[in-house]
């Protein structure tokens, strides 16, 4: 529906890989399947249960063994003023931070890969990592006053007294469900083909072709 796209000329190789797949679909039990992706994983992904809540079961957590070696900025920190996390968080949850700032942010679950399921927020609610992420510290500014959002809900946190400011050390980058576009180039550059990575990324589901 664009009028145009701006870049890159398609070089014949790249046309004919897109002439290749043009009729495939990623199908589970005859219907089309939900195919979500992401960046790149921490070492694998995360379901779609703890990611959004819903149920499907080919987005299950499975190995992303490559994401570290190849994926650009796959280890980041965000460090956060603690005045900034407090007012978030009584603006958000209606909490009043105090007492000790190391015992305001409590991880108490987390996948087999590392994805945050679960925070205690001053001992008083939980919530999920992804809420931490997205919605509680989102487009929060930083101790150097850029306005960053934690790239992943893959993280662990500390209270850094010295700079009086909670440090986010990340893993990944994106919702974590369904395929990794970094891990994903991690197996094809180990001879996967994209048959062979999709259905590891997509468990249980098949190509069906359209025509």
């Amino acid at each position: 529906g664009y009028p145009s796209v701006s870049g890159r000329t398609p070089t014949a190789s790249v046309r004919a890989n897109a002439e290749e797949v043009a009729s495939l679909v990623v199908t589970y039990n005859n219907s089309i399947a939900f195919t979500p992706y992401f960046a790149s994983a921490s070492t694998g992904t995360a379901s779609s249960k703890d990611v959004w809540g819903g149920v499907r079961p080919y987005l299950v957590e499975v190995d992303s063994p490559y994401d570290q070696s190849v994926a650009t900025n796959w280890k980041t920190v965000e460090t956060y003023p603690r005045a900034a996390v407090a007012e978030r968080i009584q603006t958000k949850l209606g909490i009043t931070p105090g007492g000790d700032p190391s015992s305001w942010f409590e991880i108490t679950g987390k996948t087999t890969h590392g994805w945050v399921t679960g925070v205690r927020i001053c001992g008083s609610v939980t919530k999920s990592g992804t809420y931490v992420r997205s919605t509680l510290l989102g487009s929060l500014q930083d101790v150097s006053g850029r306005t960053r959002t934690m790239r992943s809900q893959c993280f662990t946190v500390a209270y850094d007294a010295g700079q009086d400011a909670f440090v986010f050390t990340v893993y990944g980058y994106g919702h974590g469900c369904g395929m990794s576009q970094w891990g994903a180039i991690g197996y094809a550059r180990n001879g996967w083909t994209y048959q062979q990575i999709l259905a590891h990324y997509y468990p249980g589901t098949g190509l069906t072709a359209l025509w």
